[in-house]
């Protein structure tokens, strides 16, 4: 399973290519944590055109390979606007609840936006919404 970590799901986006700042990932008993140091988002993110919003998520999925069964939980900054200015940094937690049986994997995705009238609508662009498994437990 540790041979998992690192795992990056887009094969046209890794997370390294899209983020382009160092990320603290810092795993206990508990939890896993992530944090991204404050950034502007227009010259440390690649983005596609047409993109004015992100969201940085880090996912939880526990998976009973015995079972075939599985339960997610997500902690997720809300939209943030592309902008060139510097953004506070960003801390997302997730706890390992530490059921017996189940393979717990953590994974950070950024998803785009376009905004439209001031709704957000997803970008839906796989060349730029990566997401990497940080840790597994």
């Amino acid at each position: 399973m540790d041979l998992l970590k690192g795992f990056e799901f887009s094969e046209k986006s890794a997370l390294r290519n899209v983020l382009k700042v160092n990320l603290d990932v810092i795993e206990d008993a508990a939890s896993v944590s992530v944090t991204i140091q404050e950034l502007v988002p227009s010259k440390y993110l690649v983005y596609s055109q047409g993109s004015t919003y992100y969201r940085i998520s880090l996912i939880r999925a526990g998976v009973d390979f015995t079972l075939q069964s599985y339960d997610t939980e997500t902690a997720s900054t809300p939209a943030m606007a592309i902008v060139n200015v510097t953004v506070p940094e960003v801390s997302l937690t997730l706890p390992k609840p530490g059921v017996a049986g189940k393979k717990y994997f953590f994974a950070l995705a950024i998803e785009f936006f376009l905004d439209v009238n001031g709704d957000q609508y997803d970008m839906n662009d796989i060349s730029q919404n990566p997401a990497a498994i940080l840790a597994v437990s």
